[in-house]
């Protein structure tokens, strides 16, 4: 006998009421019903009219097995399709540093790593979470300590180089000509050109990268490569325009120059948070020149 045949005949409207109103409290709290059934159920569970009763005998005995048959394919659904769990993915955190001329700056990153950004420089980090890579985009000149997290890399991109680095400490640079020089003071990482060429640096290392992802692996002088977080500028047989590039950047002025462009012009030198004075007067000594400032503007004949 079908379902609707044993409600049919076995159930008196008395019952039947109180099947509906259990059908309804039940599925209302699941939500399984829309507003034109609430509103059927309600009005024949209600009902206490016994004339409306007889009569609503024959609508309800249908409108519970339909109930009961969908009650019953709901059920079915629910236990043999596993509900989706919603995961909460992390959301990225973003940080943007920007260092103007003739300033040095120590900031921190969200994940607590130690950044000097020399002058004329940016760091921008991106934090995708517990389950993501730490990623750092470079642009000029920084020095990294970089906080230790076995599962998250720290990764520095400077004009198309990868730096990788678990829990180290390094410094990050982008030449005038477009190369990375990446120096390794402690710990290790692994460098990536655009080629996808890659290196592993130890401790006194440095990898200079050319733009077409050549490598250049050699030693260094950590004074020279990492004194401008200490306010140590050295210069180290360096042109005249590299040594107007590096004061420009470094104290915030604007150079003319008026000196006939020598090929015989080096300088070497080590200045100790001197002023731009103190350094001019140093250079303009090994090399006859004269010099005037004026505000932010110096000029050189």
């Amino acid at each position: 006998m079908g379902l609707y045949s044993r409600i049919e005949k076995k159930t008196t409207g008395s019952e039947l009421s109180q099947v509906m109103k259990g059908l309804y409290t039940y599925m209302e709290k699941e939500e399984f019903l829309d507003e034109e059934t609430k509103h059927t159920i309600q009005h024949y569970s209600l009902t206490s009219d016994k004339a409306n009763r007889r009569n609503a005998g024959w609508y309800m005995t249908r409108v519970a097995a339909a109930v009961l048959v969908i009650f019953s394919v709901v059920a079915a659904l629910y236990f043999i399709v596993e509900p989706k769990v919603e995961v909460n993915q992390p959301i990225a955190e973003a940080f943007f540093k920007e260092n103007p001329k003739g300033q040095k700056l120590t900031t921190f990153l969200p994940d607590g790593t130690k950044v000097i950004l020399n002058s004329n420089s940016s760091v921008k980090y991106i934090d995708g979470g517990k389950i993501a890579q730490r990623q750092v985009q470079l642009q000029g000149e920084a020095f990294f300590e970089v906080v230790k997290d076995s599962l998250r890399p720290f990764t520095v991109t400077s004009n198309g180089v990868r730096t990788t680095a678990l829990g180290t400490s390094f410094n990050v640079k982008i030449k005038d000509s477009g190369q990375v020089q990446v120096a390794l003071l402690t710990g290790k990482v692994e460098v990536v050109g655009e080629t996808d060429k890659k290196v592993v640096l130890l401790p006194g290392k440095s990898a200079l990268v050319d733009t077409h992802g050549e490598m250049v692996i050699s030693v260094f002088d950590e004074m020279e490569i990492t004194g401008w977080k200490e306010g140590v500028l050295v210069f180290k047989d360096n042109s005249l325009a590299e040594i107007i590039k590096r004061l420009e950047n470094w104290y915030g002025v604007t150079i003319i120059s008026n000196l006939k462009p020598a090929s015989n012009f080096r300088y070497s030198g080590i200045n100790n948070n001197e002023t731009l004075e103190e350094v001019l007067n140093g250079i303009s000594f090994v090399h006859h020149f004269k010099y005037e400032i004026a505000g932010d503007t110096v000029k050189i004949y």
